[in-house]
């Protein structure tokens, strides 16, 4: 799910792509950074880029 976040640029692209909800691959993604302890993405209006840690 992570990969296809980076790949789609966007969780609502990464969702449509994988066949699951939006808030489903949002709620990924945080669990995720909450599990490493860092941020993976800067969050803006309708789009999300990755840090460079992720």
């Amino acid at each position: 799910m992570f990969r296809e976040v980076l790949r789609a640029g966007s969780t609502r692209r990464a969702a449509a792509a994988l066949g699951i909800s939006q808030p489903a691959v949002s709620q990924h993604v945080k669990q995720l950074e909450i599990t490493l302890g860092i941020t993976l993405f800067k969050r803006s209006a309708n789009r999300i880029v990755p840090l460079q840690e992720a």
